[in-house]
């Protein structure tokens, strides 16, 4: 009865809150952002949104399917997405400092296609044995720890600090008390984003019901505070 609770439980999640929320709602920002102005920066900061949404719906789709190979690639997939939505943000910042003149086109396409060529090394590794999620598991993924390494230290590394170190940056130029106040709100909502990504991929790893259950509540709250993100930059994007 217990396991029949946390499938229902699960499914809704998928279904209403990563769907609805992950998936309509953010491409609707991604939307409102556009909307304020077509510039650079922008379509940047869209970007974020709408990789994260794609990612959403991609494991809404899968949730449902019970191909071993499909869904497994699939799963894949939205972790893969999930992950790249960094990129956006870190150019999002480095802009912001530095200029779209220094930072122009050339430069943004040649960074993410960089970011997009080192995060494809999950695909083998997961295939590999790196990732299961069939029958066996419950349709649900258990991580390989050499998996989760290796997600976790480029993204660490490449994007996390570098984005928070460049935000930080960025905050101690405000002189305004609104503008600082502001930011303060961007950098809790990127710290949210990746809390949970991390959290995710830290479940993922330890593949314990009880702990996917209890993830699943805090995931439910926390992944509103993913608008923050777009609330905190809004004027910058006028």
């Amino acid at each position: 009865m217990l396991l029949e609770s946390i499938d229902l439980f699960r499914y809704i999640l998928i279904y209403i809150f990563m769907l609805g929320i992950g998936g309509i709602l953010f491409i609707i920002v991604a939307a409102l952002v556009l909307r304020r102005s077509l510039k650079q920066l922008n379509q940047i900061f869209s970007l974020f949104f709408i990789s994260i949404a794609i990612s959403s719906i991609i494991n809404a789709i899968y949730a449902s399917l019970r191909a071993p190979s499909l869904v497994l690639v699939l799963h894949l997939l939205t972790y893969y997405l999930f992950s790249f939505a960094m990129c956006f943000l870190f150019l999002f910042n480095l802009i912001l400092l530095k200029s779209v003149k220094k930072i122009d086109r050339k430069i943004q396409l040649l960074f993410i296609a960089v970011w997009g060529l080192i995060l494809l090394g999950i695909f083998p590794l997961g295939i590999l044995d790196g990732v299961k999620i069939d029958e066996t598991t419950g349709w649900k993924p258990m991580w390989e720890f050499s998996f989760f390494l290796y997600g976790f230290t480029v993204c660490f590394l490449y994007m996390i600090i570098p984005t928070l170190y460049w935000s930080i940056k960025i905050y101690k130029q405000f002189q305004d008390k609104e503008m600082k106040k502001r930011w303060r709100i961007f950098i809790s909502g990127i710290c949210f984003y990746y809390i949970v990504w991390g959290g995710n991929s830290i479940v993922n790893v330890l593949s314990i019901d009880f702990v996917r259950s209890f993830w699943s509540i805090i995931l439910f709250f926390s992944f509103f505070t993913l608008y923050i993100i777009y609330y905190g930059v809004a004027k910058q994007l006028d």
